[in-house]
């Protein structure tokens, strides 16, 4: 796979890196202290750009991550979604954010891909992530080119804080996309639930070599 990392919140010229499910933890490895700001740490991104691009919608050519990033839910909430990703044999890594600690809960979760999500694709694919993660993503990272924050925290709040790996399979592309709901009026229309784990790559016969 694919993603796109950058010095902060300020730059705005992605570096494309090749990596694996394995370095893609490394790099979002255990919370850091050492940042007096949220802006001036690392910075990652699902999608890829042409060499010489920069970060804008129009100049992503694919997405190899699914980011589910949860703001401002009741400690209910949070853990009912952190119990669909234990329960749903997915591949996770789901952390902590800057402003947990004073304002809980914020997270988000992180997911590989069976296979990269082309930009025409992506609506779709992510109304009908959100929408199997219980609707409690932001909406504003349908956007393919958002940027995300990895595991960093103030000093002081490392016993407020939490990183979790969810050994698994990725998510398979190809099954969220055929049971995708077109258009924001049917997304939650009544229907059969999603449900996390049927969306798993070895339930739909996919290995998670191809990750």
């Amino acid at each position: 796979m694919k993603v796109s990392v950058f010095d902060g919140a300020r730059d705005n010229v992605p570096k494309v890196v090749e990596c694996t499910w394995d370095s893609v933890k490394e790099l979002l490895g255990p919370h850091r202290y050492n940042f007096t700001e949220k802006l001036g740490g690392p910075a990652f991104s699902p999608a890829e750009y042409p060499s010489g691009a920069t970060r804008a919608t129009k100049n992503v050519t694919q997405l190899s991550l699914f980011v589910a990033d949860v703001d401002h839910v009741t400690r209910d909430v949070a853990l009912d979604v952190l119990g669909k990703v234990h329960r749903s044999g997915l591949a996770a890594l789901a952390y902590s954010t800057w402003s947990h600690a004073g304002d809980p809960w914020r997270f988000r979760v992180v997911n590989p891909l069976s296979r990269p999500v082309a930009p025409s694709e992506w609506p779709a694919f992510w109304a009908t992530m959100n929408a199997a993660y219980g609707g409690v993503c932001d909406p504003k990272c349908v956007d393919p080119a958002r940027l995300y924050f990895g595991p960093y925290a103030p000093a002081g709040t490392e016993s407020q804080n939490f990183w979790h790996v969810f050994e698994g399979d990725p998510i398979d592309v190809d099954a969220v996309l055929r049971v995708a709901v077109q258009g924001p009026g049917t997304l939650f229309a009544p229907q059969a639930p999603l449900v996390l784990g049927k969306l798993g790559a070895k339930a739909n016969g996919v290995s998670a070599d191809s990750a």
